[in-house]
């Protein structure tokens, strides 16, 4: 018997709450890499290590999704990591 729509949705809601936190976790290691690198004077960006990131991300992708929409959902996901980085800490 085919699993219901329904059932398939609820499916994707844990995968998608599973991302959010993942995606909060990594922000939280950029923020840790972000206090170290200021401490150690070192600049923010490094573009290297960003496209090393995405050979990375390609190189894993089994698919479905094509590694184009990789590459696009990880460039997105490392603007918002600097637009983070740049972010004054809240207070409180």
């Amino acid at each position: 018997m085919a699993e219901s729509i329904v059932a398939l949705r609820k499916l994707i809601d844990a995968i998608d709450e599973k991302i959010v936190g993942l995606l909060n976790e990594r922000a939280q290691i950029a923020l840790k890499i972000k206090e170290r690198k200021t401490l150690e004077g070192v600049s923010l960006h490094d573009g290297e290590r960003e496209e090393e990131i995405i050979r990375h991300v390609k190189a894993v992708n089994r698919g479905p999704l094509s590694s184009r929409a990789i590459e696009h959902l990880f460039r997105v996901i490392i603007e918002h990591m600097h637009e983070l980085s740049k972010e004054r800490p809240k207070s409180g």
